[in-house]
């Protein structure tokens, strides 16, 4: 599929931009790995999130790649627990996990945070 012919107009370092992005989820990361410039990688990997042919192609590299073997979200959710609660861990890696889990689990997404705003506000708490 990730060799269809409406993936020639990318180039070489937007599909592998694309194939970085799709494991790893960083897209400087993924910029400076497909040979941007670690000056330019932040803006790039923005810029390349906005292309759709091109989230289209790491969609499909995505979904190629994992296959059958694509974890259960339980799975997932189990291992970056495991991260959060190991004291040997470090606070970046164990901080990058609970985030991971807050957005598996919609914890960051505006609907919920304005109802749980709407609630505060409209609720009897006078500590507000």
């Amino acid at each position: 599929m990730t060799t269809d012919k409406k993936y020639k107009k990318l180039t070489a370092k937007q599909l592998r931009w694309a194939e970085e992005f799709a494991l790893s989820r960083d897209a400087k990361a993924a910029a400076i790995a497909a040979g941007y410039s670690s000056r330019s990688a932040k803006t790039r990997g923005w810029q390349l999130k906005q292309d759709e042919l091109v989230m289209e192609y790491m969609r499909d590299y995505r979904d190629e790649y994992w296959g059958d073997r694509k974890p259960e979200l339980a799975e997932v959710l189990s291992i970056l627990g495991d991260i959060v609660r190991d004291d040997a861990a470090k606070n970046g890696d164990r901080v990058r996990a609970a985030s991971e889990i807050a957005k598996m689990c919609g914890y960051n997404s505006p609907e919920r945070l304005e109802s749980e705003i709407r609630v505060i506000l409209d609720g009897d708490d006078e500590d507000v």
